[in-house]
């Protein structure tokens, strides 16, 4: 029960991490391109990241940690810029695309077009918006993509470091492993069922 316990706590400060890091870069990239950031409560605590055309001379986008929404708004070509960052930037829940009242495509909720990974979100919408993700975003996603792992060789399965599977493996199938779950997958490996790497 200790364990069980004690794994839960870790969890939970493992996604408030992550969440203070989606928050964290996005916040910096808005005040680099000089926006002022307007924050309010969120109070159902969802993590996303919307985008919202609501003139051709104006636009805005929100995006959230557990615990704060935060709103800028300006010219289109800033703050779509933003945007594609922050996509790139990764750890989203879900993201919308809203022209007017319409929801265009968006990634982990229901609409008109659903998107299977954030990463085809961000194909779609560097091609709908015509902006690329700079290389600062895109080099923070890259590391922010990174985990480390432990491999059992023998059944083909991946584990994080602290999945109680890892102590029972054999010393002689544990392999220490650096980088992104895809790659993982393409080297013939399968996620382990019990800590969902």
């Amino acid at each position: 029960m200790k364990k069980l316990l004690v794994l839960i706590l870790a969890f939970g400060l493992l996604c408030a991490n992550l969440c203070a890091v989606c928050e964290d870069d996005a916040s910096a990239l808005a005040k680099a391109a000089g926006l002022d950031i307007v924050g309010s409560d969120n109070a159902e605590g969802a993590i996303f990241c919307d985008y919202s055309v609501d003139s051709s001379t104006h636009s805005s986008m929100l995006w959230s940690d557990a615990a704060q929404i935060y709103t800028v708004s300006g010219d289109p070509a800033t703050v779509s810029q933003l945007y594609v960052d922050a996509l790139a930037l990764g750890g989203w829940e879900s993201c919308r695309y809203i022209v007017g009242k319409k929801a265009r495509i968006s990634f982990g909720t229901k609409s008109k077009k659903v998107c299977g990974t954030l990463d085809e979100y961000l194909d779609q919408m560097q091609q709908a918006l015509g902006v690329t993700a700079t290389a600062s975003a895109a080099a923070t996603a890259g590391s922010a993509d990174s985990h480390d792992y432990i491999l059992n060789t023998n059944s083909k399965k991946f584990h994080y470091p602290d999945c109680p599977g890892v102590a029972k493996m054999k010393d002689k199938n544990k392999k220490a492993f650096t980088g992104k779950r895809e790659d993982v997958i393409a080297m013939g490996y399968d996620p382990c069922g019990q800590c969902n790497p």
